[in-house]
């Protein structure tokens, strides 16, 4: 391999792994606690559980989801 395909294959993995563990990309800018969370409008959502899985509802398409965490 040449200088230049080594230096771009580890530019690649630098931002890859950086990009899998910036928290501020993870978590879209919701605060959340280990409680629930606080969405856009500022209003609190408490987790709850689910056939044993803890978790909150949400609104997709007209459509209640409960999303696993």
């Amino acid at each position: 391999m040449s200088m230049k395909k080594n230096l771009l294959v580890t530019g690649m993995a630098v931002f890859f792994i950086a990009a899998g563990i910036c928290p501020t990309w993870a978590d879209n800018g919701y605060r959340h606690d280990n409680h629930g969370y606080w969405d856009g409008n500022h209003h609190r959502h408490n987790y709850a559980y689910h056939h044993h899985h803890r978790g909150y509802w949400d609104q997709r398409n007209g459509v209640r989801v409960f999303i696993g965490l």
